[in-house]
């Protein structure tokens, strides 16, 4: 019996001597006849036959210590074509596989199965069409599976779900649709799961819920609907990203179960079918770093609780129809960075307790009923502002001179709309008010100077709105400003043709916002060819056009 099973056992070692060898000039043979295939490979020049004995050494190739391959790592290198040639057997020892952004095309096949000792795939920003091979499912050493950005389509197959050492699962912005209802997972490691801009429908997929491990969700831009499932914060309680903006989830916003979850701090359910109001409850959830709620149907008030929100830096409540003062506690919130409250219906003063958000460099308040002025201790203390919008309200008084002081200051909205800010008229200093952009500062004065006081000659052309000048300063920078020409009562058609030429919207007023800062106001355009084109705007009397 002995002599019998040592027969079969040396006849097996026979053939695994020489499989070294075999392994070596096989895989560069598979690897030369997929280049082959390709129609671009410009990267791969030093993959051929005849440098076979520096296999290990081809561009985007590794090797094991027993010289067979075992990665192959050639992202963004302009290949063009299919996988059709790839022969996943020969290559059998592959670990990594990383063809992300390429030109790749077609289906994957479904023999990709054969790299069984695969951990990492990704074949993420390319091409690549009809479904899913469900055979991917087989590759049971995957840890990191990366598909997103191509064209797949089709049910997502329940064959992936069951990848039980995959962390990481990434399948966003294809055309893939929800996994069956009946499908379970079993990925007991996974921690992120991105199945954002797909065309997934129904409610939120069961399966998600058995993911138990999950730090990272992103289901956004689907068409998903129904409430947030309850359970949500009990069975995924190690969220700190969750995301699903752009879907047709409905119901209240549940920040009661949300707030159970301790480590989350980024929440993004933007542009859904929520109702109700923004639950006061929102203001446990301590860690919160980003907060997006725009474009629900929220009503009521910003409940005061937001200021308990210490760590909040972007807060994107837009087009909810808040209909309530801003609370003062949101001055609490200092690591605030990005505020958008646009197109609501707030109402009331901005509150004192805003200048302590010295960090915030983009404010957007536009669209809403807010009233009162401007505080000088709002800009003194915004000092990293880059977007200040607040147009489309009714607020009034005085421009605090100190807005020449925000230097990083790159859109101003001041007013248009049903209020009126205006400067001081009386302010010789207003004169030398800072023009800025992108290119640098200058004062009024120095235009003037440099064009001779907009003499003839350094005119460069003449538009429907006014006369342009060339301007050489005594810094060396050359800006051309146009001098405008404009009026009130001009037709409608007129307004629209001043518009598309600034690329401003004068609202439905058909007014521009009024300075009187000594006939001066401005804006930045890029001309091309070195050129800066700055619009000085001109009115009656002392008051000058200005937009942005």
């Amino acid at each position: 019996m002995k002599k019998i099973l040592k027969q079969p056992l040396l006849f097996l070692l026979l053939l695994l001597l020489p499989l070294e060898k075999i392994t070596a000039a096989t895989e560069a043979e598979a690897l030369v006849k997929w280049k082959t295939s390709l129609s671009s490979s410009g990267f791969l020049s030093s993959w051929s036959l005849s440098n076979a004995t520096n296999l290990c050494h081809w561009t985007g190739i590794t090797c094991d210590a027993t010289g067979s391959v075992v990665k192959i790592i050639l992202p963004s290198s302009n290949l063009t074509g299919t996988l059709g040639e790839f022969d996943f057997a020969s290559l059998a020892n592959i670990t990594q596989l990383n063809l992300n952004l390429n030109l790749l095309v077609g289906a994957i096949p479904s023999n990709i199965s054969a790299l069984s000792k695969l951990t990492h795939l990704d074949l993420s920003g390319n091409n690549f069409t009809q479904p899913i091979p469900s055979t991917i499912g087989r590759l049971s050493e995957l840890q990191d599976l990366r598909l997103y950005n191509n064209s797949l389509s089709g049910v997502i197959p329940h064959q992936l779900l069951n990848l039980q050492k995959v962390r990481r699962f990434d399948l966003g912005s294809n055309y893939l649709e929800s996994p069956e209802s009946t499908a379970t997972a079993n990925m007991p490691v996974v921690t992120f799961l991105a199945l954002n801009l797909n065309k997934m429908t129904s409610e939120l997929p069961p399966f998600i819920l058995n993911c138990s491990t999950l730090t990272y969700l992103d289901l956004s831009q689907n068409k998903l609907t129904g409430p947030i499932p309850a359970s949500l914060a009990t069975k995924l309680n190690k969220i700190e990203y969750l995301n699903l903006t752009d879907n047709l989830f409905l119901g209240l916003v549940p920040a009661a179960e949300l707030a159970k979850l301790p480590g989350l701090k980024d929440l993004r359910l933007g542009k859904n079918g929520f109702t109700g109001n923004v639950p006061p409850e929102i203001g446990s959830i301590s860690n919160l770093q980003i907060l997006e709620l725009y474009e629900n149907s929220l009503m009521g008030p910003l409940p005061s609780s937001i200021g308990q929100l210490r760590m909040l830096e972007r807060l994107s409540i837009m087009s909810a129809g808040l209909n309530s003062t801003i609370p003062s506690e949101l001055g609490h919130c200092t690591n605030l960075t990005f505020i958008d409250l646009s197109t609501n219906n707030l109402i009331g003063a901005l509150p004192p307790s805003l200048s302590n958000l010295t960090k915030i460099s983009e404010l957007g308040i536009s669209g809403n009923k807010l009233s009162g002025e401007i505080s000088s201790s709002f800009i003194t203390n915004w000092t990293q502002l880059i977007s200040l919008q607040l147009q489309n309200n009714t607020l009034t008084g005085i421009i605090p001179s100190e807005i020449g002081q925000l230097t990083k200051l790159n859109i101003l909205k001041p007013i248009w709309g049903g209020g009126r800010l205006i400067g001081r008229s009386d302010d010789h200093a207003a004169s030398q008010k800072l023009i800025w952009g992108r290119e640098g500062k200058f004062t009024f004065k120095e235009i003037v100077k440099a064009t001779e006081d907009f003499d003839d000659k350094y005119c460069i052309g003449k538009g429907g709105f006014g006369s342009v000048y060339r301007a050489e300063l005594a810094s060396g920078q050359t800006v051309a400003v146009k001098r405008l020409e404009i009026s009130d009562d001009y037709p409608a058609e007129r307004w629209r043709s001043f518009e598309s030429e600034s690329g401003v919207e004068c609202g439905p007023y058909r007014t521009l916002p009024v300075y009187e800062l000594s006939r001066l106001d401005w804006a930045w355009l890029d001309l091309g060819s070195g050129l800066s084109l700055f619009h000085l705007g001109f009115a009656r009397l002392s008051s000058f056009a200005a937009y942005f």
